[in-house]
């Protein structure tokens, strides 16, 4: 699975060694394009039955969806906490922030050394892979490098991977009800209910998959 866009993606190297270690220390208006075939902005929750078991009960983002693919992030897939001090050193960044931790959650299995942030939209940000509901999915390290700042993003969950989809991969899952839509909401993209986010984004097409 792929996608043009995702490869302006920041990778973040040093980023993925302290996330395999944070795994292995541990027991996805509406802003959907004109086109009605795209579904933009929108929540893709997988059906009951879906044939790939990785993405059993998830709930994605679907950050971008055109004639080109498909750009999510799965919301319901946590991979614990990190202390923001190790993050920003990570990165170079020595920092005198204490006592703060960023969600770490899996984007999808598609590049896990890429790292996406999604926060509260507060000014326009010409790096930005979407804007929709009034948050910004970034790719920017300049922007993770902020965090924890007066300036830096508002409310932040950092994604390593994502789901991607070539042209009309998507589409014809959908077609075989591999997945439904559903609107979004900030509500739900910051929902910290993570074990029952699937359910909720269900409740909101009304029908039991």
């Amino acid at each position: 699975m792929s996608i043009n866009s995702a490869k302006k993606a920041r990778k973040f190297p040093r980023i993925a060694a302290i996330l395999v270690v944070l795994l292995t220390g541990a027991g996805t208006a509406t802003g959907s394009l004109a086109n009605p075939a795209f579904h933009e902005g929108e929540l893709l929750v997988a059906a009951r039955k879906i044939p790939d078991v990785r993405f059993a009960e998830t709930v994605i983002f679907l950050c971008r969806h055109n004639a080109e693919g498909a750009l999510g992030l799965i919301l319901n897939r946590p991979a614990g906490t990190l202390p923001l001090t190790n993050l920003l050193r990570s990165l170079g960044v020595e920092t005198k922030i204490t006592g703060d931790d960023i969600q770490i959650r899996i984007g999808g299995p598609v590049q896990l050394e890429a790292g996406f942030v999604m926060h509260e939209s507060a000014t326009s940000n010409p790096n930005r892979i979407c804007a929709h509901h009034g948050i910004t999915v970034s790719s920017n390290e300049e922007i993770i490098k902020k965090l924890g700042t007066s300036d830096g993003p508002t409310s932040p969950v950092l994604f390593f991977g994502y789901t991607g989809w070539g042209p009309g991969q998507l589409e014809g899952e959908m077609r075989r009800k591999d997945w439904v839509t559903v609107p979004a909401s900030r509500r739900l993209l910051f929902d910290p209910d993570l074990t029952n986010l699937w359910r909720k984004a269900i409740s909101r097409r009304g029908v039991e998959l």
